[in-house]
């Protein structure tokens, strides 16, 4: 009973609320190359075009990183417009849709999800990673 209704919770969750760039979970999950629950290890903002936070791989849905990998976020290009930048905080445990494919990833902030809704919506990116072979 208490899973049916954390997957019912889960189906209701709006992308709006996940944020996700206004689409929906399966969406953003086909579209990025790298889904994975992180922990933030370090993080200095100030370093400009360098990597702002070093990221510990916690579990991934996909891409080629698995449990113990590290991944860097570097603030996205943008040309001559001001990014919008996750605010990485060490030690918080997030998950990330990084459109990039490497090591250097640099999520907006509505491709980075908090662990709270990461913990209600993992049942569903287990059934989308299955689904898509990854």
């Amino acid at each position: 009973m208490r899973r049916g209704l954390l997957l019912l919770f889960a189906t209701a969750l709006s992308s709006r609320a996940l944020g996700l760039c206004g689409d929906s979970l399966e969406q953003a999950f086909r579209e990025a190359r790298i889904v994975a629950l992180v922990q933030v290890e370090t993080n200095d903002p100030r370093q400009w075009a360098k990597d702002t936070a070093t990221l510990l791989v916690i579990t991934s849905w996909k891409g080629p990183y698995h449990a113990g990998a590290t991944l860097h976020a570097v603030p996205p290009t943008c040309g001559s417009y001001p990014c919008s930048v996750y605010p990485f905080q060490v030690g918080e445990i997030v998950l990330v849709f990084a459109p990039g494919y490497g090591e250097l990833i640099s999520p907006e902030p509505c491709e980075v999800i908090g662990q709270h809704d990461a913990e209600v919506v993992m049942p569903q990116l287990y059934k989308l990673s299955w689904a898509a072979g990854t």
